[in-house]
């Protein structure tokens, strides 16, 4: 397997035995939201669309993915969104068949899609790898497979040598998962009452993950041999990070088979693992895929972990974790573009502890440990 990168997407082509498009975050029908915070910009979809067929134009693929977030507004749908869509959905059939991953954004989505083009939340395998929005925990056949993951849309921030930051770039982040930490979570959700399906209970249709077998077959013998225009292969540790690193055997690649026998789904949310599952998390590796939409903003890599955007993003092993720019330029280790972020005294905002702050002065609990303050109100000193 290896990506081709788009930089005027940013999108990805990820080739096997298919040239699979994938296009992350596309939000459209963001201008009603952003209108009803007060700001008021024209509709951007027409625009935003184009530039989307003239990436499956460039990159000759078989199949496009959608990973989540194709419309902006939750929990209704708009009216930009119910006019839109559909002419963009027509527009994008009469280029290539295209899966859509529901993403957290996408309540409502299925009205404006044809049957087998809406897969399952919790991820699918498309020739032979995992995609997912990001939003929920994946699906147990996505595990052991690269992963290609979107909802956190990542960027990095580049700095001089006096700490003066430079503008973001939309960047993709590649890692592996800390096991411990990742079993450590699904322990929670069972000890709480979450249900997690340790092997794939699919039903066999076309769609999710338990029919990604029925979407390989569908597309296999598509233009596999087509290159992208514009499209930039990976250079350096970047190929080396992205091929050789993440082999698998292609005799075996995007054999996910449903699973109709419901006794094999686990009968207990208590259910132990088998023993290949913490295998497989150790041989699981994550693409973080930057936004499509122009204006999403997105999540420095640094603070990606702490920002606890999706359980993927939680189990971050950050020690041999990669950052690559939009064009496949690879820039560091995350750990490395972390060390430096301290040498050089770079603020990094940590979402957690900011919502521990923030709940802490609603409860006053800040004032506890004020013995002048508590001594006032009692009217002592």
């Amino acid at each position: 397997m290896m990506p081709e990168f788009m930089p005027q997407g940013p999108a990805l082509i990820v080739v096997n035995t298919m040239r699979v498009l994938v296009v992350a975050d596309t939000h459209f029908g963001a201008e009603t939201f952003l209108a009803r915070h007060g700001l008021h910009i024209q509709s951007n979809s027409d625009e935003r669309l184009n530039r989307l067929l003239k990436c499956i134009d460039d990159s000759n693929c078989d199949l496009l993915v959608l990973l989540g977030d194709v419309k902006h507004s939750i929990p209704v749908t708009t009216w930009q969104e119910i006019n839109e869509m559909p002419k963009i959905f027509s527009k994008i059939r009469e280029k290539v068949p295209f899966k859509v991953m529901p993403g957290n954004h996408d309540v409502g989505i299925g009205r404006f899609l044809e049957d087998g083009e809406l897969l399952e939340k919790e991820g699918a395998v498309i020739d032979g790898v995992g995609y997912i929005h990001g939003h929920t925990y994946p699906s147990g056949d996505l595990l052991g497979r690269l992963i290609v993951c979107g909802h956190a849309h990542p960027v990095v921030c580049l700095y001089d040598e006096v700490g003066c930051s430079l503008r973001s770039q939309p960047a993709y982040l590649l890692c592996s998962l800390d096991a411990d930490e990742y079993q450590s979570k699904i322990k929670k959700i069972e000890q709480y009452g979450g249900f997690f399906e340790i092997e794939a209970a699919d039903s066999g249709s076309d769609e999710g993950a338990g029919g990604a077998a029925g979407a390989d077959a569908a597309f296999k013998n598509g233009k596999g041999d087509g290159k992208a225009k514009n499209a930039k292969k990976p250079r350096g540790r970047a190929a080396l990070a992205l091929s050789e690193g993440y082999a698998y055997d292609t005799d075996t690649a995007g054999d996910a088979e449903s699973n109709d026998n419901e006794s094999e789904v686990p009968e207990s949310n208590h259910a132990e693992p088998d023993g290949n599952f913490a295998e497989n998390i150790e041989k699981t590796h994550v693409l973080f895929v930057p936004a499509f939409f122009e204006l999403a903003g997105g999540i420095d890599v640094r603070e990606l972990k702490s920002s606890r955007l999706g359980p993927l993003s939680r189990c971050i092993r950050t020690s041999d974790a990669e950052v690559f720019l939009s064009d496949g330029t690879y820039i560091n280790t995350l750990g490395n573009l972390m060390d430096e972020g301290e040498t050089k005294k770079i603020p990094v905002r940590n979402v957690h502890n900011v919502r521990n702050v923030r709940k802490s002065r609603r409860s006053g609990d800040r004032l506890k440990d004020r013995p002048d303050i508590q001594g006032s109100r009692r009217g002592e000193g």
